[in-house]
């Protein structure tokens, strides 16, 4: 396994993985359905919206260089080279409360974007660790 990785079931999790970029890191990198998944984690206090949200795992995706990243993992993806985008949100948060919204017809916009974007939202529920595809 390489330097910094630590495998909690198909989550590989990453402390602050460094893109070589002042543009951020990625929080949490998991492989699901033959997919490698680049996750925004944002905690139940963090008062980012969505949009930013969604705009920051589009930029961390975009500047990856995918090839690269592949290659250096290759002994924990496997032949999985499909990469997407998500964020893991937590149950009651402002990200959470802004889903609502726009899955009862509000926020059109952003349900747009995310649509464009392919960014897949998911929340989970820190106390019983439960996560639900939004």
């Amino acid at each position: 396994m390489a330097p910094g990785i630590r495998q909690e079931s198909s989550f590989f999790i990453l402390s602050s993985f460094d893109l070589s970029s002042p543009d951020g890191k990625i929080d949490i990198i998991s492989i699901a359905d033959e997919s490698i998944f680049l996750i925004e984690l944002k905690v139940k206090e963090n008062k980012e919206t969505m949009l930013r949200c969604v705009l920051e795992i589009a930029t961390y995706y975009q500047v990856l260089s995918k090839s690269k990243f592949l290659d250096s993992y290759s002994n924990e993806f496997g032949t999985n080279t499909c990469i997407k985008k998500a964020i893991l949100i937590s149950v009651d948060s402002l990200q959470h409360k802004e889903m609502k919204e726009l899955y009862n017809g509000e926020r059109i916009y952003l349900k747009r974007l995310i649509d464009a974007l392919e960014v897949q939202v998911y929340c989970i529920d820190p106390e019983s660790l439960d996560v639900q595809k939004l």
